[in-house]
């Protein structure tokens, strides 16, 4: 390191005493000499592609690192991104610019938001299934997050609409269908034909309710429960590795 700056110095001085009057070639060879010696000084750091944050060291201070080796860990939290894998089936309901829900198993409580930047038109099968690479770039992460760690992502498409949802135990069938066995004040059950929409946990998000409004009282199981309105969407997730 210090041979090369000593170089680099003793090139600029000749430069220096050249541009007094001597020929116009020995300037031009100095010059060179000086872009050369720079170029080796230059080679002795190891300069960053990018500004962010190092959380890592593979090298230590004094170390030869040679070419094409991993020196060090350099993060860009500003450009933190999810990539998860959609199947084929609902692919064609996500965008550009859907907004999305991260949260990840390791931080309970940790809800981060992001949008999908990006969609991979070339789909890949998994396990004889073909799904598509979607990435979702994450709005103000949090530096505890560790990066390799699995994320589950929610994209949101289309507007929201406020849909009756119950307790998935709730739902029975028969060859006429799907129905619900309302309580009423009495303690009687009532049929209620349904038609049932998108799982939101463990809750399950009715398209038809037969009438069934918020508050009734349904059986689940051997027990009665109320049902509740809630915000739903159709919303393809996945879980997938955090990268940066």
């Amino acid at each position: 390191m210090e041979k090369a700056k000593i170089q680099l110095a003793e090139a600029r001085k000749e430069v220096e005493r050249l541009q007094s009057g001597k020929p116009s070639t020995e300037l031009a060879q100095a010059e060179a000499s000086v872009a050369t010696a720079r170029e080796q000084a230059n080679a002795m750091y190891i300069l960053a592609p990018f500004d962010g944050e190092v959380i890592v060291l593979y090298a230590q201070p004094g170390e030869v690192v040679q070419n094409g080796a991993t020196a060090m860990g350099l993060v860009d939290y500003s450009t933190l991104k999810v990539e998860l894998a959609i199947d084929e089936s609902e692919i064609t309901q996500v965008k550009a610019g859907d907004p999305a829900e991260i949260s990840i198993d390791s931080l309970p409580g940790l809800i981060l938001t992001g949008k999908v930047t990006l969609i991979d038109p070339i789909g890949q099968t998994v396990s004889g299934l073909v799904k598509y690479t979607v990435i979702v770039s994450v709005e103000r992460p949090d530096s505890s997050i560790l990066f390799g760690a699995t994320a589950n992502v929610i994209v949101t498409t289309g507007e929201p609409r406020a849909l009756l949802a119950v307790p998935v135990g709730a739902v029975l069938s028969d060859s006429e269908g799907e129905y619900i066995l309302r309580v009423g004040a009495d303690g009687l059950t009532q049929r209620v034909d349904v038609e049932t929409g998108d799982l939101a946990g463990s809750l399950v998000t009715l398209v038809k309710s037969g009438g069934l409004k918020e508050g009734d009282q349904v059986q689940v199981g051997g027990s009665s429960t109320s049902g509740a309105n809630q915000d739903q969407q159709r919303n393809p997730g996945g879980m997938m590795p955090f990268g940066g």
